[in-house]
């Protein structure tokens, strides 16, 4: 399977100069998602803005709580409770049996969350702090940022490269007419292969969890927001990486080891080659996700908080104690959370 260099601009900014687009809060997530995943639900009502109104049973069916939830909640890295969704839930708040309203939102998007408004409304939301995700800033280039990681991470990848260069490691574009579906073809049965032998399963063996995937990509790509590359190796594809344009700055959805080459580290060499190459083409950051994986961590520069918005219906005694339930339970990891954050960033969350 040939890989064909794109040899057009890195990027295209001016199409792209909303740098806070958030590409988990978008059309083309939403209805993806109502089409290929909402049935893996128990969705009650589609509300506009995104909104659905899920049902949770506990206790065999003897309990049901309704949640309002933005669509993709559970997949989403971080969603905003803004302008148009407080305008959708105003509507519908005081004409609806819901029990608890719940979002995952990013401390760097504050300003864009309409918290006030709820209080407004006489409601009381509780804002739990779950994982963070991590960032690489690249404002000052790539060589001040390679100086700023530790003497350990150099020398790791000094000596990654080092024993790779007999391989010729390079990160190959992906491009042509068909470059999604080849690319995605060869993300789905690697994901399935891997995380099958490590933990017996993998999500992409659901065909809905596949096409959710495929076609939010291949809306991406059609909005030119979407980079797909391999590192290549000795001619063999080694890693595989899926990354989303919001801006100036890069969303790395995926990374992907293929099993080959592995005592070259072909993860790490792959993730800081995307790095310098995001740099020379004057990204201002990445975006690496939330997770406890080591790698980011010592590449990020810094972190960014995450929280779990809770707000109960006051009108609804069962959403009050689910949600006294869920401050306990997301309780037990706050402090964790936070711990982590002070190690890293030398201050509180």
């Amino acid at each position: 399977m040939s890989l064909l260099l794109n040899t057009g601009p890195a990027r295209q900014v001016t199409d792209l100069a909303d740098s806070r687009e958030n590409p988990f809060d978008s059309d083309a997530f939403s209805t993806n998602w109502r089409t290929y995943l909402s049935e893996k639900q128990d969705i009650q009502a589609f509300y506009p803005a995104g909104l659905v109104l899920n049902r949770l049973t506990f206790g065999k069916g003897l309990l049901d709580i309704r949640e309002l939830r933005s669509s993709g909640s559970a997949i989403a890295w971080f969603q905003d409770f803004n302008a148009e969704k407080l305008k959708v839930f105003s509507e519908i708040h005081q004409n609806t049996r819901w029990d608890c309203l719940r979002l995952l939102w990013d401390s760097e998007r504050a300003d864009l969350q309409c918290f006030s408004a709820l209080e407004d409304l006489g409601y009381k939301p509780v804002h739990a702090i779950v994982p963070p995700h991590y960032i690489v800033d690249l404002n000052d280039g790539w060589d001040h940022y390679l100086k700023t990681r530790s003497r350990n991470v150099r020398s790791n990848l000094k000596r990654a490269e080092r024993s790779a260069e007999l391989l010729k490691p390079e990160i190959v574009p992906f491009s042509g007419e068909d470059a999604v579906d080849r690319f995605f073809e060869l993300l789905f049965e690697g994901h399935i292969r891997y995380w099958k032998s490590r933990t017996g399963v993998s999500y992409f063996e659901d065909p809905r969890e596949r096409a959710f995937t495929l076609e939010w990509a291949r809306a991406l790509h059609a909005r030119n927001r979407l980079v797909l590359d391999a590192l290549m190796m000795d001619g063999q594809i080694a890693n595989l990486g899926v990354s989303i344009r919001a801006g100036e700055s890069l969303f790395c959805l995926f990374s992907l080891n293929m099993g080959i080459f592995t005592e070259n580290s072909p993860g790490i060499i792959a993730l800081y080659r995307r790095i310098r190459q995001a740099s020379d083409a004057s990204y201002r950051c990445l975006d690496l996700g939330f997770g406890s994986q080591h790698y980011k961590r010592q590449a990020a520069t810094r972190c960014v908080e995450r929280y779990e918005m809770l707000v109960p219906n006051p009108r609804s005694i069962r959403g009050q104690i689910y949600v006294r339930a869920l401050e306990r339970r997301l309780s037990r990891f706050t402090e964790k959370y936070a711990e982590a954050h002070r190690v890293f960033t030398g201050r509180e969350p």
